[in-house]
């Protein structure tokens, strides 16, 4: 029975041990399963809260952003305080998106408008949602917004971009388990969330009338004319009549596909760009208003002759390329030197013996672009003796592009050495005694002692430094610019031994240079309220006395730099010309600038003091070898009977936006931020982060600057003229009604802006506008032909 029982239990066992071995397996299976799921689950779950804080970080850049512009336009509106242009209306923005507040409106409650919708608010309320999922974030809130990287730039006039990412975040779950350990957003890139700024007030109009004016931000349908959208139709056409004629397609003029007529006039074989087109090309609808303008009077002074490419009444010309290697140069102030080592040998004797067939060293000059814009110039010095002179030229080039321009010349014309007041952002030479105002108990006066050019310079008088004087430069300079000029200090001078000319703010922060006549060394001072202190080292130099010596002030981005060079130096204006001896030093404190200041001992002498822009990729030039001379062309004059060609507009598009107060996209409107900040200072440096987030985004170039125009009659801006009436500011001819131009002369007092009347539009509205806006919005050809009285160069 034993042994039964044994067969029988080993039996069982031999049995039961495939289902031991198969339940075995079974357990580890779907412990392999369970915890597959497990890890499943909990990818997924990561996966739903990383994607959720991306979806939501968006969302709150979008809603915090929009808050963000409200509450800036909200300060500047209610307070008629700007925004310093030193800290910069997109920090002051980032800063109400971080946490609802900024230094730059201290004092102000900005909270009123954010409320909650602030980046700090948007991760409290997100860390306490994940919490009740049993997740938790780190650092904490505070810490997260501190390193929370966020740009704000413009897109385009008409939007705010916001550039963001949080560069790292933890998420942990219940268990601490690291759930995500990254950026925000997850991809390691940026979020996007874009602002429309239209129909917000614009800030400017209300800060500048103390809030008794205001205007919204509405856009013109034809809203960015750079880029082909312009708001007047342009068609090239032929037929009998002469002068320009006025009137509404359908009414005073007639039309069918092929041409337009009245009583006076008909014009037929219409192109555009040299492409045949029919007058629905050019007529938007009927009833706008149009103007048919022939070639037999010319409304832009007739001055190329009527010859093409040809733009001035000059007989000869020459052309100078001029190379920009770096980002865009606006109103750029370049040295053109003009002798034996730049010019050929025909050039050299053509352009001296013609254009100063006198002698006299004033020579008979006008200098254009290539699209016969006249160009701004100033000759400083003109040796006809010696075959020698010195022109400087003020340019906007694109970046990393060439401009050529083109010097005219002959020997019967108008003498000129042009204007160095309209080439530098500041020029004084002394001869007229204007602006200047004494320091503490200084004493600066125009004196006629001693000259580096003309008849008189400034005498620095009586009591050592601080005290001195200065001379506002009517705006607002950041850096990246260059102050230089002459001094000369008499042997027997009588006090303090230190010539200090400077730059500073208005409460005359600022840098200044020193050069010591007593231990003969320079140095650089930075200035507080006034008070220097030396920052720079000093360095030997021997400084002339009883006579004139050279100076240049470099303020760059990070750095100051002083030279100082022999006044016969004949490269001094150069960049990396070799000084007599120079020292720099690395100060960020001060960034804007808004007066010339006269500091040091005394007695010495300032003359030919300006201020150009600095860029650290100088331009190179290029001088032509050859003399061009003046196609000639027919003296005969077309007749209202014979066929001479015109130009057609439908201008109604204009006519509408200038009616509605809409405005325009131009590049060298004042943007959004320059509004809130009242001074285009800031102008460059946000058109090159504009530039650089539209290559980031995939967009292409856009402009950020914003016009509209003043209309100051009764029919379109009731508003307006109440205002202008109750201050007892009356309306002076020729005044620009761009926006901030006409706001700024007649409420700031700043100078006059020269505009012009609009063949169409000024006739029942008192409008005018300066070339360069006209150019941007109008064209060449419109502003040529559209402009009444202006010049066309």
């Amino acid at each position: 029975m034993k042994r039964r029982g044994f067969l029988l239990n080993s039996a069982v066992i031999v049995l039961l041990i495939p289902l031991l071995l198969l339940l075995a397996t079974y357990e580890d299976v779907s412990s392999s399963i369970i915890k597959a799921q497990s890890e499943r689950t909990q990818f997924e779950r990561t996966y739903d809260v990383i994607n959720f804080l991306n979806l939501e970080f968006q969302k709150a850049l979008e809603l915090s952003g929009k808050r963000a512009v409200v509450a800036a336009v909200d300060y500047v509106a209610v307070t008629g305080n700007f925004i310093s242009p030193t800290y910069k209306a997109n920090n002051t923005i980032r800063d109400f998106m971080k946490t609802g507040t900024s230094p730059s409106t201290e004092g102000y409650d900005t909270l009123r408008v954010m409320g909650k919708q602030t980046m700090k608010t948007w991760l409290s309320n997100v860390s306490k949602l994940l919490n009740e999922q049993g997740f938790t974030i780190s650092p904490s809130v505070d810490d997260i917004v501190k390193s929370m990287d966020i740009e704000v730039a413009l897109l385009d006039a008409f939007t705010v971009v916001i550039k963001a990412r949080i560069p790292k975040i933890r998420i942990m779950d219940s268990s601490r388990t690291v759930v995500y350990d990254g950026p925000l957003p997850s991809n390691g890139g940026y979020i996007y969330a874009t602002v429309d700024i239209r129909d917000l007030e614009d800030p400017f109009f209300s800060a500048i009338t103390g809030g008794r004016y205001h205007r919204s931000i509405r856009s013109c349908k034809f809203a960015f004319p750079t880029l082909g959208i312009r708001p007047i139709t342009f068609a090239n056409a032929s037929g009998t009549g002469s002068g320009y004629y006025i009137g509404r397609f359908g009414q005073e003029f007639n039309y069918n596909l092929t041409h337009i007529w009245s009583s006076e006039f008909s014009v037929t074989n219409f192109t555009i760009g040299g492409t045949p087109v029919t007058t629905d090309a050019i007529v938007l609808k009927d009833g706008d208003l149009g103007v048919v303008m022939f070639n037999t009077t010319s409304n832009n002074g007739g001055s190329s002759g009527g010859i093409s490419g040809w733009c001035s009444s000059l007989r000869y010309r020459f052309n100078i390329t001029i190379k920009n290697n770096g980002p865009q140069l606006t109103d750029f102030q370049i040295p053109i030197y003009l002798d034996s080592s730049h010019l050929t040998s025909d050039v050299l004797n053509k352009l001296f013996n013609t254009a100063d067939a006198d002698g006299d060293n004033i020579p008979i000059l006008a200098v254009y672009d290539q699209n016969c814009n006249p160009v701004s110039f100033w000759v400083e010095t003109w040796n006809t003796q010696s075959m020698q002179a010195l022109l400087w030229v003020k340019v906007t080039i694109p970046q990393y592009s060439q401009i050529t321009l083109e010097i005219y010349f002959d020997s019967q014309g108008t003498e000129t050495k042009g204007d160095p007041y309209t080439v530098f952002d500041f020029y004084e030479d002394f001869e007229n005694w204007k602006g200047w105002n004494q320091y503490n108990h200084g004493s600066v006066q125009q004196s006629s002692d001693v000259a580096y050019t003309g008849r008189y310079s400034l005498r620095k008088d009586e009591y050592n430094d601080p005290n001195g004087g200065y001379k506002l430069i009517g705006k607002n300079m950041g850096r990246d610019i260059i102050l230089e000029g002459y001094v000369y200090r008499p042997k027997k001078w009588e006090g303090g031994p230190v010539d200090r000319i400077g730059l500073e703010d208005d409460n005359f922060n600022g840098y200044s240079i020193s050069i010591r006549h007593s231990k003969d060394d320079i140095w650089i001072d930075k200035r507080i309220k006034g008070i220097p202190t030396i920052i720079s080292s000093r360095k030997y130099w021997n400084p002339p006395e009883d006579d004139w010596y050279f100076f240049r002030m470099i303020i760059k981005q990070s750095d100051l730099i002083l030279e100082v060079y022999n006044k016969n130096t004949w490269n001094r204006y150069e960049l990396g010309a070799v000084p007599d001896a120079s020292v720099s030093v690395s100060d960020t404190t001060y960034n804007t600038f808004d007066r010339v200041v006269i500091h040091g001992g005394y007695v010495y002498y300032v003359d030919s003091l300006r201020i150009r822009k600095y860029s650290p990729n100088t331009p190179t030039l290029e001088y032509s070898s050859t003399v061009e001379n003046k196609p000639q062309s027919s003296s005969s004059s077309p007749t209202p009977s014979s066929s001479s060609t015109a130009h057609v507009y439908d201008i109604q598009p204009l006519k509408d936006c200038l009616e509605g107060m809409r405005y325009f996209a131009i590049e060298d409107g004042w943007s959004f931020f320059e509004r809130l900040e009242g001074t285009n200072t800031n102008h460059d440096e946000y058109v090159n982060v504009s530039y650089t987030i539209q290559n980031q985004m995939g967009y292409s170039r856009r402009p950020i600057g914003l016009v509209s125009f003043m209309i100051p009659q009764t029919t379109y801006d009731p508003k307006l003229v109440s205002l202008m009436v109750s201050l007892g500011i009356g309306l002076e001819d020729n005044q620009t009604s761009t926006d901030y131009y006409f706001m700024l002369h007649y409420f700031k007092n700043a100078p006059k802006k020269e505009g012009y009347k609009v063949i169409g539009i000024s006739n029942d509205m008192n409008f005018y506008i300066d070339p360069q806006t006209a150019q941007e919005i109008l064209g060449t050809e419109g502003t040529c032909d559209l402009l009444e009285g202006y010049t066309c160069p």
